[in-house]
């Protein structure tokens, strides 16, 4: 076959590994040489902006200072020297020294004079250090602090005290001007008793403030503290005072004596109970009232809160008729005894007792006197087996001196049933009928 131009085939050769690596390197070579360049860029502005010609400023004498403390703040001014103006643009640095720290202030001085205000106005020493381009200055001032303001407020340690025992309320005041600086005008203190006498006293300011302790006299009520510096004037402040504990009581008997019917009782009345200085106590104080048989220590114990200094008590006589001694105790206090007598309940010489059916009938019953017993008058009432043994207690109560009391169903073998009232017994047998 004849054939014309001899074709050419290219016949393309797949890179080795190793310029197939070199190939996936070049992009990255890429960024690291942007990276550079950006970084030369930079450290050539920063070279050139630490290098760059500064502005020479003439030369000048030291400007005049002169600081002018006012009500809202402190103004430093400077003035050129004669002969030597004050340049325009030179740089202007304060720092005061306070006790919350340094205090900085910078500016740039105008064409023959500058100034700088601070509005700092606490009052009291101040040290202060200025630079005006290589001038340099050092001074100090001190404010006074203003008249107190309106309101004042008084802080009292206590709300309440007591007359007897208690330390005395203490009274702390700041009394502070327009620009809340403690004022150094002296303080006048003025209290009343609860019996209208009156205290005053000028307290100084020392160490930004003025104290005192208040007299709380001898009587118990409200105590009004009242300040004032100069104008300025405080609500009014009060103080309760109370009495203290107590240190006398007396005890007496109403009723000091009363039959063991548990009924009865004996009255007492425990009053006087004050403190010391004879102030009644405050209401609410327990009082406690002990007993002291003559043959034993009674089973009788009972507290109670007073009112008014005094306290009623009514208490059941004791169960076991004889003498009692009796004395209150409340704080400090204990009232000499007062004795009482707890008596037989009923003098009955006979009890009727009998059987109807399944009913005790209980009366009539008459005292010694011929009298009936009080209604509602308890009456004990137990049943027996033939050994003696207890298998039941019941109490009924007499109405015009009698009761009808319906006997409960009973274990078998009760033989008797006993009936008390006072010291009387009567004994029935059941199987009677």
């Amino acid at each position: 076959m004849k054939t014309g131009a001899a074709s050419k085939t290219r016949v393309r050769r797949r890179p080795r590994a190793g310029r197939r690596r070199v190939l996936a390197l070049r992009p990255r070579r890429r960024l690291a040489l942007f990276g550079l360049i950006v970084l030369a860029l930079l450290l050539g502005l920063v070279w050139r902006a630490r290098h760059a010609p500064t502005a020479v400023l003439p030369e000048f004498g030291a400007p005049t200072l002169k600081v002018t403390p006012d009500a809202t703040g402190v103004t430093f001014r400077f003035s050129a020297a004669a002969g030597s103006p004050l340049p325009a643009g030179v740089p202007l640095r304060i720092v005061l020294s306070t006790p919350a720290g340094p205090l900085l202030r910078q500016s740039l001085s105008g064409a023959g004079q500058a100034s700088v205000r601070i509005p700092y106005v606490r009052a009291g020493l101040t040290v202060y250090d200025a630079l005006v381009g290589p001038h340099s200055y050092h001074g100090q001032w001190r404010r006074v602090p203003g008249a107190a303001r309106t309101p004042l407020q008084p802080k009292v340690g206590a709300r309440a005290v007591r007359v007897v025992s208690d330390p005395p309320p203490a009274l702390v005041l700041h009394p502070q001007d327009a620009q809340q600086n403690v004022s150094d005008q002296p303080v006048t203190v003025r209290t009343r008793q609860p019996d209208g006498s009156e205290w005053t006293r000028q307290l100084p300011v020392k160490h930004l403030l003025a104290w005192s302790f208040l007299p709380v006299g001898t009587h118990t009520g409200t105590l009004q503290v009242v300040v004032s510096a100069g104008q300025a004037h405080g609500e009014r402040a009060e103080v309760d005072l109370l009495p203290g504990p107590a240190a006398q009581a007396s005890v007496s008997a109403r009723r000091d004596s009363a039959p063991a019917s548990g009924r009865d009782p004996w009255q007492l009345d425990v009053s006087d109970l004050k403190d010391r200085l004879g102030n009644p106590v405050v209401d609410g104080s327990s009082v406690s009232l002990e007993s002291v048989g003559e043959n034993g220590p009674l089973n009788f114990s009972a507290t109670r809160p007073s009112a008014g200094g005094d306290v009623l008590l009514e208490w059941p006589a004791a169960p076991q008729p004889g003498q009692y001694r009796l004395s209150a105790r409340s704080g400090n206090a204990s009232s000499s005894a007062v004795k009482l007598t707890s008596t037989r309940p009923l003098d009955v010489p006979d009890l009727p007792v009998r059987r109807s059916g399944n009913t005790l009938l209980i009366g009539p019953v008459l005292t010694a006197l011929g009298a009936l017993p009080d209604d509602g008058t308890p009456v004990a009432v137990r049943f027996l087996m033939a050994d003696g043994r207890v298998v039941r207690e019941d109490t009924t109560f007499l109405t015009a001196g009698q009761s009808r009391y319906v006997m409960p169903a009973l274990p078998q073998g009760t033989t008797r049933a006993e009936v008390r009232l006072g010291g009387q017994v009567s004994r029935l047998l059941l199987d009677e009928p």
